[in-house]
């Protein structure tokens, strides 16, 4: 008697598996993506670099010439004082910008952005990354009427000094610059309300703009004295 042999039986992924496969996809494009991510990064800095040391030769150059560097730039990035000159313009990569520009007549500083990633160079110093600082920490508020006080410690400057502070009371949702400028510890908050409680975060500030927030601490103001209520 002639014996058929049983067709095989073909066996799918089960969910597991399948579940298995998409994790590991997923992983897959994550580290391409973050691979891409720095590869395109260093080549920012690496364009933004060769712009800086090109260009500071031009400044040396004009210097040597007209014993001081350009102490302003034209719409084309080019010297307008104290002499004119189109043969010492600025020259960039694409996408690169002069972020800022200033001189005098012994000193300059010039910074070149792409983006958010900005560096700077100075007539005595090379390519420098320049951002906005860091978070600087709250580590304590004292609480008086109608004011808090903050006391903090700071955060890296970025690359720029820090010039000033700024506060919100309402968890980040909007900020206050501090008046009179200052960097020093305590940071005094006023006009507040009696018996509010109000979240507290700074930031600091460079020439770059506005960094990072800070912890948020809530502080709450003491309550209206009682020979204020009763308006005596």
């Amino acid at each position: 008697m002639k014996q058929f042999n049983k067709p095989k039986v073909l066996k799918g992924f089960t969910i597991v598996e399948l579940l298995i496969v998409v994790v590991v996809i997923g992983i897959l494009a994550a580290i391409t993506i973050v691979s891409f991510g720095g590869i395109s990064s260093q080549a920012n800095v690496a364009t933004i670099k060769s712009d800086l040391d090109s260009n500071n030769r031009k400044l040396q150059l004009y210097y040597t010439q007209y014993g001081s560097y350009p102490t302003a730039l034209d719409g084309s990035n080019c010297p307008s004082a104290p002499v004119v000159d189109s043969n010492y313009c600025l020259k960039l990569s694409p996408g690169n910008t002069v972020s800022t520009y200033t001189g005098s007549t012994s000193t300059f500083t010039l910074r070149v952005a792409k983006g958010t990633v900005i560096y700077k160079i100075t007539d005595s110093t090379g390519p420098i990354s320049v951002d906005v600082p860091a978070a600087p920490t709250i580590t304590a508020i004292t609480t008086d009427y109608t004011q808090l006080s903050v006391a903090f410690t700071a955060g890296s400057d970025g690359g720029a000094p820090i010039t000033n502070y700024e506060y919100s009371t309402n968890g980040g949702t909007s900020w206050t610059t501090r008046s009179p400028a200052s960097t020093a510890s305590p940071l005094v908050i006023t006009g507040l309300s009696y018996n509010v409680s109000y979240p507290v975060r700074i930031r600091a500030i460079n020439e770059n703009g506005s960094g990072t927030q800070s912890n948020q601490i809530a502080a709450t103001t003491p309550a209206i004295p009682s020979i204020v209520a009763s308006g005596l």
